[in-house]
């Protein structure tokens, strides 16, 4: 967790964000998640590319047990000259020039095309790193009550036991309308993908009958989502909430199709509309 200003408003205001960035990536957990050696890869000193363009990108390797990963990160340019963009794609492999191969997922924005509301304030961010999952929620509340600079999360399949396995992973990627979901099948290389929000029918998770609170006994609930390989599976590393029961920041501990317990962290109102309810938020494994 930092919490560091958000400037894309001039060459050293991303310089300074993505350098950030890179260096969060690089520390969050090493034993499983590290920068790979592909030729190429985007360093310091860049410009502030031009609108709807990435600077560069880094890839990152995924090796928890499982599927090796391969994460292509590119951060630059959203929609409009202030806006800061990352993408997110992710793969079974690599060239080693920074081009994915093997099953690959479509590249997909993690951002909105919003501009942060200052430059001075202070935001702060989320990222962790376990076996099983990778999350990134970037400058929580920076463009507005109901947006982050922006989120992503890739998380692997498990068993009815909540045991890690080989069927495959999801990718979110996005915020609010924007967010989208990629159900990835690691045996055939097949791909469910759509817009996880209310009204759709490609959400994967579900408040039943909308219910606007969910507190019993005292506490509120957090609510599964589930994934399709196509055999439908829990996706233990991130949960939906109802955000005003867990403002952004909130941390809290309870278990998602898996039979051990997680702390996880809210992104409350601030990565909203992940269920078919339009006052959720989703947390995500937070330890």
């Amino acid at each position: 967790m930092w919490s560091t200003p958000l400037d894309h408003s001039s060459n050293a205001g991303f310089q300074a964000w993505y350098g950030e960035l890179l260096a969060q990536l690089i520390a969050i957990n090493a034993a499983l998640f590290v920068q790979h050696t592909d030729t190429g890869q985007l360093g310091a000193g860049a410009a502030r590319p031009a609108i709807n363009t990435a600077a560069g990108y880094w890839i990152f390797k995924f090796d928890d047990g499982q599927t090796i990963l391969y994460l292509k990160i590119e951060p630059g340019t959203g929609g409009s000259a202030a806006v800061p963009m990352i993408w997110l794609t992710v793969g079974t492999g690599t060239n080693g020039a920074g081009t994915l191969t093997g099953i690959v997922t479509t590249r997909s924005p993690c951002a909105t095309g919003q501009a942060a509301l200052s430059t001075v304030t202070n935001y702060t961010s989320y990222m962790c790193v376990v076996a099983g999952a990778v999350s990134l929620g970037w400058k929580t509340l920076s463009r507005g009550a109901a947006q982050s600079g922006a989120y992503f999360g890739v998380y692997r399949s498990v068993t009815d036991a909540g045991v890690l396995n080989n069927d495959g992973f999801v990718q979110y990627t996005g915020l609010g309308a924007g967010q989208f979901a990629q159900s990835v099948n690691l045996s055939n290389g097949t791909i469910f993908s759509g817009n996880v929000q209310p009204g759709v029918a490609s959400g994967t998770c579900f408040i039943p009958y909308g219910i606007t609170s969910s507190v019993v006994g005292g506490n509120a609930q957090y609510f599964r989502h589930f994934a399709a390989y196509p055999l439908a599976r829990p996706i233990v590393g991130v949960v939906t909430v109802i955000s005003a029961e867990y403002p952004t920041g909130t941390s809290f501990a309870g278990e998602s199709g898996s039979i051990t317990d997680h702390t996880y962290v809210s992104l409350g109102a601030s990565q909203a509309n992940a269920s078919n309810l339009t006052t959720s938020g989703i947390a995500f494994i937070f330890e």
